[in-house]
């Protein structure tokens, strides 16, 4: 028996004999089920406080304690999530950025369009362009069609990005559609795809549907099932690009396929049969990935809708400064004491979904703001974001129109902060990083084993206008899940005598 099958059967049986249910233990160790899972299998190793927690749960005689010890030495770092961190933090922190590398030799293609030549990317992409010029000016339903197949290395994808940026800008008469696998077990290549992507991401013409393995249930079986395969799509349609456009004469079509340490080829044709055999190979492998990756219905910020989801679930927030929910309802009731309410349900209302009131929206906030007693919730800040908002009393994301806290009203703000932050026994957390991060506006927030809220559009949300991405992919989730407790602390955040006293400084500086 492997050494992680025994941790896993050590384990499994001392919750057996202690009538410990596992599904109860996410919540008890303050980790989510699948960093659980992974702990108790010993592909991940645990972190000394969840390893100190579980015997604590688990009651372990001495000689009991040291085999566990002893076993849960033995486990795995996984290799590929710490590199998915670094991956990570360079999206965070943009500015951490390496310098970018020397120009590359562009990729070459045989390009087969009623004789063979080479060509560059380049020059393919400007002959898609031509085309499309003309094509967007038909009334076709859909002028141009785009289906991708993988194509996530660094190379191809980086020249694809920029065409389909290019071509969104052309004409609004697109849709691309882009079938993705991301493997459960490799972190790296997960969120190495996924950072790529989010620019492309933004549209709504650009789907992801992606495949990956699902993760074996929990339970008290020494032996779980294997994690499902998905089928991969045949090798030659494998990195490729289908671009179908309607032009006056016709349709053509040009297939790109991708070919790592080779020329690559490009196919121009506009032969129906041709087009029929490539477009139904790829319907076919497109019913191997049936989930999409990013719903684009936009979450109303101002309902109810993010106090549903974080009520039961653990949450991390990253933003350079504080979130609405994170301010007592004593600040809000002081706003409205020296304001116009009847303005202030206008300018909510201005952009909302639906006709709302200041007293629901107070009312959500606030179910947000006791989910963080219940649930563990970790936020990130940054020195300057705080600083910001200690100088202007505005958020980050502060709908335009709406008052500035007071002074008083932030010194409030940070009083109430410290106080959690101080209470060794909170389930709220802070971390306040050195750098400045997520420059763009974005704020992200994670939700345990639910799913990630990239909020992108900061120009958007000051006009109360509420752009964000819902991605549900339990790989990313545990990428920045992990990213958040366990790199962030300790690479890019102040140490808690420091934050105490940065949170103690800008109290002072409220004072003066």
């Amino acid at each position: 028996m492997d050494k992680n099958a025994t941790l896993y059967l050590f384990l499994t049986t001392k919750l057996k004999e202690r009538g410990l249910p596992v599904e109860s233990l996410p919540k008890l160790l303050g980790i989510s089920r699948s960093t659980l899972y992974r702990n108790m299998k010993g592909v991940v190793r645990m972190s000394d406080d969840v390893q100190a927690r579980f015997a604590e749960l688990l009651k372990l005689e001495d000689e009991e304690r040291q085999q566990y010890d002893r076993l849960s030495g033995l486990a795995a770092f996984d290799q590929s999530l710490i590199e998915a961190r670094y991956v990570l933090d360079r999206f965070v922190f943009a500015g951490t950025l390496e310098e970018a590398p020397a120009k590359k030799e562009p990729i070459r293609f045989a390009l087969y369009d009623s004789d063979t030549y080479l060509r560059t990317a380049d020059e393919i992409y400007g002959m898609v362009r031509e085309l499309i010029g003309s094509a967007a000016n038909t009334t076709s339903a859909t002028a141009v069609d785009i289906q991708i197949i993988n194509c996530t290395a660094d190379r191809p994808f980086q020249s694809l990005a920029t065409l389909i940026e290019s071509l969104f800008a052309l004409t609004q008469n697109i849709s691309v559609e882009h079938l993705l696998t991301l493997p459960s077990s490799d972190y790296l290549a997960t969120i190495t795809a996924f950072t790529r992507m989010v620019p492309l991401l933004r549209h709504e013409r650009y789907t992801v549907r992606y495949a990956d393995a699902a993760m074996p249930p929990l339970s008290y079986s020494a032996e779980s099932p294997n994690n499902r395969k998905t089928t991969p799509a045949p090798a030659m349609f494998n990195d490729s690009v289908g671009i179908t456009i309607n032009t006056h004469d016709g349709i053509k079509y040009f297939f790109i396929a991708f070919i790592e340490d080779d020329l690559s080829t490009c196919l121009v044709t506009s032969d129906q049969n041709a087009i029929a055999f490539f477009q139904s190979n790829f319907v076919a492998t497109q019913k191997n990935y049936r989930e999409a990756l990013v719903d684009y219905s936009n979450i109303d910020l101002l309902s109810d809708a993010l106090a549903d989801l974080e009520e039961n679930v653990d949450a991390y927030i990253i933003k350079p400064n504080f979130c609405f929910d994170r301010i007592p309802e004593n600040v809000f009731q002081s706003v409205l004491a020296r304001s116009d309410t009847e303005e202030l349900v206008q300018i909510l209302n201005k952009n909302a979904a639906t006709a709302i009131d200041f007293g629901s929206v107070l009312d959500g906030l606030n179910r947000r703001l006791q989910a963080t007693y219940k649930n563990r919730h970790v936020d990130v800040y940054s020195k300057l974001g705080l600083s910001e908002f200690t100088k202007t009393g505005r958020t980050s994301d502060h709908i335009d129109g709406l008052p500035s806290f007071s002074p008083k009203e932030r010194k409030m703000v940070y009083e109430y902060i410290l106080a959690r932050y101080r209470d060794p026994d909170d389930s709220y957390d802070l971390f306040i990083t050195h750098e400045d991060f997520l420059t763009d506006g974005c704020i992200i927030i994670v939700l345990e084993d639910t799913g990630i809220l990239l909020e992108y559009n900061a120009a958007d949300y000051r006009r109360g206008i509420c752009s964000n991405l819902f991605i549900d992919n339990q790989a990313l989730i545990e990428v920045f899940s992990d990213y958040i407790r366990n790199h962030i602390p300790c690479t890019r955040a102040l140490s808690h005598t420091e934050a105490d006293a940065f949170l103690v400084s800008q109290i002072e500086s409220l004072e003066e």
